[in-house]
Order: structure tokens, then C-alpha cells, then sequence
């Protein structure tokens, strides 16, 4: 749309303000926060936008004001001149502007640091590596410490200056003004963890960089305060030096063999890599260790390797998930006397589908104590002409049926016919299929115990299953 000759142009191109602030945004997100509470004023084709903590510097270098005078052209058909004018300079409330100042810039670092930690999969570095930066020292920032190292619970706002020791877990950098970098990272002592910070010039950052690696031991001396930025308590460094890491040791005489271990290879369960888990027990003076993940064998190559590299003998297992893959012979048992009463029924349908096809015919008997006591057969008018391939199979034509009780007529008295006893049925899998079916449809219970003789006899006669 264009706002092409218009009367007061100068109150829509004023309206139109909060649509010039959205366009800048989406070039350029920065603008977001430098045009908060800023206000546009429009005299004479000059467009003065007032920002209210300061950034117009920021905004020229962008050419924002270009940006905006070519935006103005094209949709008021006006030229105009945009100037942007710091407020805080034309009313001298400079407090506030640093207060907002302070706040943007801890939002854009702690952005950026966490931006840093996908950085560092590109700087992986392991632990022998770092040897090669030791340069003789085993000072990384500062002087030697030499005091005693307090555990992290006991770090709080009144500790002052403390030293601790840890691994590096999680490590970040980033530049900031003044040729300056921020350097945090993260160490523990397995029972709990703290934040390490750092401010250093960029003469020294490449230096103490190639020293500070994840995995190495490091015992540093700084002043704990409460960070605002990251809300929690750091500690932030004026010595750092590197440890001698503290290995855990199996001390035992007779070494144990582990026979349960899961890999990086059972997942969402293992986190440690093949190589180093049977590194660490030949380190430790196993002379065996069973490789056990779920499911899986996707370790045993790697196993292998480092089994022949470290000397140890590699026991090769899995944990298997067995799955019941029988076809039962009863389904829903009950806890009913084998000798009770129970019903041998039989049905015919007009297809395979209990879903779509219907029932035809259903014929049963009622056994108690080994006699027949009573018997139901009816036909059942299936509402839908019987196929021709059924009819041959079944015997059952159209003319039988068609002057049946339909199955809505015939299913409470057949379920009343049951009521109380077992059902056998051969194959009964298809013949409840369809009883259950209908049966649901018409909001009655089926709630019986089923014995299935085809699953019965195979189980008996395992000679005709070798036949077949």
C-alpha cells in the first residue's frame, strides 16, 4: 500500500513510526533494543528520531537512516532526512542510559558465551595435548598457589578469596570492548561443581587459551562474588595453575572382573566410550572386563581394539530383551474348575473382516459334566448379499437367510446362552472376533474365559506341525 498524496503527511509518517521500528528489526535485530522508548518527529521533510538510551553511532554505521529515508520514498512518495539524536545527551539523565547500557551488555555476553559452548566442539583438545603447552610451568595465570583448597559447599557471599580445585568440564570465550576477553569455565570435584571467571588482555588470552582444557585439573585462588549476570555465586580468578589430576585407584590385591557394563552404545544408559571404560579397568590391573549393553553389540568392534591394545581379555555379552512370541490356547483365563459347564460354538460369515463382514450362521452346544445339555442354532439375516466363493465354502445361500432375525435380534440371546460357562471354539480368535464386534455395537459385555482347540491340538500333536 502507498500513501500517496495525503493531506498531513506529517501525522501519518509520525502513525507509521512503530512499522518503521519493525522493518529495522528484522534487518538488523540489534535495533530492537536501541529503539526501545524511542520517539519520531516529522518538520519540513526531516524525520529527528529520538532514542532514549543512546546507539545512534551504532544505528549510522548500519545506515539505518538510508535505510529509513529509502522506506519514507517508496511508500509516501516523499524525500525526506532522518537524523537519530541521543536523548540522554539533550537531557543530560545519563544514569539511566548506563543502567540500560550495563543490562544490554550482560545480555549480549551471556548470549554469546553460550553460544561459545557449541564453539568448543571445534576446539577439542584431549588431555595429553595440553602436555605439549606446559612450557615448563604449571602456572596458567598468576602466581603459584600455594594454600590449601577449600570444598565447593562451603563456598559463600562472606567467603572473600578462597582457593579451590577441580576438572574442567565446560569451557567458554568471548571478546569484549577494549581488546579484552571473558574466560568461564566450569570444575568439579564429582561431588559438586562451581564457575570459574577471568577478564585478560588480548596479548595473553591466546597463552592462558592453549592452557585452559577441558578435561585437566586446575587449582585456582580468586575472590567469590554473587554474579548478576549469571545469578548465581563465581569465582572470579587472579592465579590459576594446573594439578597433577587425581585418578582413581583399584588398590585391592585381588582385582575384581567387572561383568555388567553398558557403553556409550546403550542408549539412554551408557555415556562412556568403549575405549576409555576398558582403558580405565586394564589402568586399574583387571585382567578382564564383559561388555553387557542393551540389546546391542555395536561395542564389540571397539571392544576388540582396545582389549588387544591394553592387554585384556574382553568377555563379550548382552543384555537380551525375550519377547513371548507363543500364540496362547486360552485367552482371558478365570479361575474356573475344568470340569465345569462350557459352550463349543461355531460361526459363518461373509468374509474374513470382523469390522466389515457379517455373521451368517451361529450353531454352539452346551456341555455339562461331559453331556450336551442344550444347543443354540440359528441363521442370521446378514443384511448384504453373500458372495459367491462364500456360498460355495459355507453352503449358505441368500435365499436361507433372508427371512432370519438379523444379528441385533440374535446376540443377547446367544450371550444369555453363555452366561456362566467357558467358550471353546477352533481358531477362536476369528469366531470372538466377530461375536465381540457385534457385541460392543449393541453395548453388551463380553466377558468370557476362551479356549482355543487349534492352538490346542498343535500343542498336543507336535508331529503334524513337523508335517505341515
Amino acid at each position: 500500500m502507498k500513501y500517496l498524496e495525503l493531506s498531513k503527511k506529517e501525522e501519518y509518517i509520525e502513525q507509521y513510526f512503530d512499522s518503521i521500528k519493525y522493518y529495522l528489526q528484522k534487518q538488523l535485530p540489534i535495533c530492537r533494543s536501541v529503539l526501545t522508548k524511542s520517539e519520531c518527529n516529522y518538520t519540513d521533510h526531516k524525520i529527528v528520531i529520538q532514542l532514549e538510551f543512546g546507539g545512534s553511532e551504532l544505528l549510522m554505521k548500519h545506515k539505518c537512516d538510508k535505510r529509513i529515508e529509502t522506506l519514507i520514498s517508496s511508500e509516501f512518495g516523499e524525500s525526506v532526512e532522518v537524523e537519530f539524536v541521543d536523548r540522554h545527551e539533550l537531557t543530560g539523565n545519563k544514569h539511566e542510559y548506563f543502567e540500560f547500557k550495563e543490562k544490554q551488555e550482560s545480555e549480549i555476553i551471556n548470549k554469546v558465551l553460550s553460544q561459545e559452548i557449541q564453539q568448543q566442539a571445534h576446539k577439542t583438545k584431549n588431555i595429553s595435548q595440553s602436555n605439549g603447552h606446559q612450557r615448563g610451568s604449571a602456572v596458567i595465570l598468576g602466581k603459584t598457589i600455594k594454600g590449601e583448597s577449600i570444598d565447593f559447599s562451603e563456598l559463600s557471599q562472606e567467603s572473600g578469596r578462597v582457593v579451590v580445585e577441580g576438572d574442567i568440564f565446560s569451557l567458554e570465550t568471548r571478546e569484549i570492548k577494549g581488546d579484552r576477553f571473558i574466560i568461564s569455565f566450569d570444575i568439579t570435584n564429582y561431588k559438586n561443581s562451581t564457575t570459574i571467571k577471568l577478564f585478560c588482555d588480548k596479548d595473553k588470552f591466546p597463552t592462558i587459551e592453549n592452557r585452559l582444557i577441558k578435561g585437566i585439573r586446575v587449582k585456582v585462588r580468586g575472590d567469590v562474588r554473587y554474579d548478576k549476570y549469571a545469578r548465581e555465586l563465581v569465582i572470579f580468578a587472579y592465579d590459576i595453575m594446573q594439578v597433577q589430576k587425581k585418578e582413581r585407584e583399584d588398590k585391592l590385591e585381588e582385582k575384581r572382573v567387572e561383568l555388567h557394563l553398558h557403553t556409550q552404545m546403550s542408549a539412554m544408559d551408557g555415556v562412556s566410550s568403549t575405549n576409555d571404560l576398558i582403558t580405565r579397568a586394564a589402568s586399574w590391573g583387571h585382567k578382564a572386563i564383559a561388555i553387557t549393553d542393551h540389546g546391542v553389540v555395536q561395542a564389540f568392534p571397539d571392544a576388540y581394539s582396545a582389549g588387544k591394545k591394553n592387554n585384556i581379555k574382553i568377555i563379550y555379552g548382552v543384555e537380551c530383551y525375550l519377547v513371548n512370541d507363543s500364540v496362547p490356547i486360552v485367552y482371558h483365563p478365570m479361575d474356573i474348575p475344568l470340569d465345569g459347564d462350557f459352550v463349543v460354538f461355531d460361526i459363518e460369515t461373509t468374509g474374513l473382516n470382523a469390522q466389515r463382514d457379517k455373521i451368517t450362521e451361529i450353531g454352539a452346544v452346551k456341555i455339562s459334566k461331559g453331556e450336551i445339555v442344550d444347543r443354540f442354532n440359528t441363521f442370521i439375516n446378514p443384511e448384504v448379499p453373500i458372495p459367491s466363493k462364500i456360498i460355495e465354502l459355507t453352503g449358505i445361500t441368500n435365499d436361507m437367510v433372508k427371512d432370519a432375525p438379523t444379528v441385533n435380534e440374535v446376540m443377547g440371546d446367544f450371550l444369555q446362552f453363555c452366561n456362566g460357562c467357558a467358550l471353546v471354539a477352533h481358531n477362536a480368535q476369528f469366531d470372538t472376533g466377530f461375536i465381540k464386534v457385534n457385541a460392543r455395537n449393541l453395548d453388551l459385555d463380553f466377558d468370557f474365559c476362551v479356549l482355543d482347540t487349534l492352538e490346542l491340538s498343535r500343542d498336543c500333536f507336535l508331529n503334524l506341525n513337523a508335517i505341515n
